[in-house]
């Protein structure tokens, strides 16, 4: 017979294998997702304002009703630090991977690693248009997040602009006039 602690450590190793299968699994599903909404909103509008409306809508019921978050917050940069802050203390994304800046109301962000980059390069390869489904999310954040009597209670956001370089992204996310 074999040395107990091997047969832990190839258990351990085996499930350590499944776990990452499944994250590759997720990761390709969620991209193949925002990849079909980017496709359906130019067949739709001829432009990108359907996949961000589809996409925040998703993200304000993942943030409601799975995360079950709430901030107590009431700015927007306090809000997408207590979003970001919640998700790294949940393993599913890394402050490191942000950098914000606030110039008035507007907030830049900087990505360094983002799990939707694919689908980006998918519809760059293509010529096509993109939009930046994390951002989106940390617009719908501020929208569920905010709390009265905040200057963001009860506004929409959207991402105002986005530029890609390599492998970062920066968005800039602004109160909807």
């Amino acid at each position: 017979m074999g040395n107990p602690r091997d047969k832990i450590s190839m258990e351990s190793m085996k499930v350590f294998l499944e776990v990452e299968r499944q994250i590759r699994s997720l990761r390709a599903a969620l991209n193949s997702w925002v990849y079909g909404v980017g496709v359906t909103s130019l067949m739709r509008t001829g432009d990108m304002t359907y996949a961000e409306q589809v996409t925040k809508e998703a993200f304000k019921i993942w943030i409601r009703n799975v995360l079950k978050w709430a901030s107590d917050k009431n700015t927007p940069m306090e809000v997408i630090r207590d979003y970001i802050n919640h998700l790294d203390k949940m393993l599913i994304m890394r402050q490191d991977d942000f950098e914000l800046n606030e110039e008035g109301e507007k907030i830049q962000v900087r990505v360094r690693k983002c799990i939707f980059r694919d689908s980006c390069q998918w519809r760059e390869a293509e010529g096509a248009p993109t939009f930046c489904p994390r951002a989106v999310s940390l617009a719908a954040a501020i929208e569920v997040g905010c709390r009265e009597p905040g200057p963001c209670f009860r506004k929409k956001y959207i991402v105002a602009s986005v530029s890609r370089k390599e492998k970062e992204c920066t968005a800039e996310i602004a109160p909807q006039t």
